[in-house]
């Protein structure tokens, strides 16, 4: 009897081990199956933000002064080819447009501000630019204010660097003042709707 019972006993706790053993395995299993549910995956906004850029135009806060390194421009190959979808309206001396004009090519810049024989503004900007986006509904209020008497153009220097080296944008946004292509005045940060305005209408009073 002694020696069944040692026996039985043996067996009991062989038994009992294999299941705190596949007690053990599952909660293995659950804990795995939990990091990975709630591992954090990265965002395609973060890839893309993750990505370096070919050759990203100088964008610095309206009050920095910083040294240009270099003065030669190189457009990045990964940007899209000029579009000339804007050259189906050529510039006229009194632009109708109520939204500012978005240039996408230097041929449109020449074409359309260079060429043009009456009063202009361009806000040169970028999209990585803080300041550059709060002033974008001034820009949108002077188009509206000035339909039909001056051109107001919007230019992303993140597209067209080149334009950047050509006038010495040392800090954005800038805004300049032109006539008949030649820049006028330039007015650097964030400026209210009236300082612009002021310009323009003293250009306009002139003609």
């Amino acid at each position: 009897m002694v020696k069944q019972w040692k026996t039985k006993r043996k067996a009991d706790r062989s038994k009992a081990l294999i299941v705190k053993l596949a007690i053990m395995g599952f909660a293995i299993v659950l804990t795995v199956a939990a990091l990975a549910a709630f591992r954090p995956e990265q965002t395609s906004e973060s890839q893309e933000l993750a990505r370096p850029e070919d050759n990203p135009p100088a964008v610095v806060s309206p009050k920095e002064t910083p040294i240009v390194k270099d003065n030669k421009p190189k457009t990045p190959a990964s940007l899209p080819e000029a579009s000339g979808t804007q050259l189906a309206n050529p510039a006229v001396d009194k632009p109708t447009r109520q939204t500012p004009i978005h240039i996408d090519s230097i041929r449109d810049f020449e074409t359309q501000v260079l060429n043009s024989k009456g009063v202009c503004l361009v806000d040169l900007f970028s999209n990585r630019c803080p300041p550059c986006r709060a002033l974008a509904p001034t820009i949108s209020a002077l188009a509206r204010r000035y339909a039909g008497k001056a051109g107001i153009f919007k230019v992303n220097l993140d597209r067209l660097p080149s334009l950047a080296s050509r006038y010495r944008i040392r800090a954005i946004p800038t805004v300049l003042i032109m006539k008949r292509g030649k820049v006028i005045d330039r007015l650097v940060g964030l400026q209210s709707e009236g300082q612009y305005a002021a310009r323009l209408d003293q250009l306009l009073k002139e003609e």
